[in-house]
């Protein structure tokens, strides 16, 4: 929550997701990162630029474009394998800044 508030002084924030561990030891808990899509790509900018290296809540803050994930090969296949969340498309959205 805190975040996210600290995120919209920027900009309008259109999404957001702040990520969990899912199962094991540590299920539940924060995995230390999030990612985050503003407005516009100026909001974005500023946003990096101005959090970058900062601290909140005692944690600096990383604060950079996400980056999509490389392509792997399935070998059984022989095809590529592209998460559905990365596949090309022709939205116009700005790129995601990566907390």
């Amino acid at each position: 929550y805190h975040l996210l508030k600290l995120l919209q002084k920027f900009g309008k924030v259109k999404q957001f997701d702040f990520l969990f561990h899912k199962s094991g030891a540590l299920e539940g808990q924060p995995r230390g990162y999030c990612f985050v899509n503003f407005e516009t790509k100026q909001e974005a900018e500023k946003a990096i630029q101005c959090l970058n290296g900062k601290l909140a809540l005692s944690k600096k803050l990383v604060v950079r474009w996400a980056h999509a994930q490389v392509k792997r090969y399935d070998h059984n296949k022989n095809e590529k394998i592209l998460p559905i969340s990365l596949e090309p498309s022709s939205s116009t959205e700005p790129p995601q800044s990566n907390l």
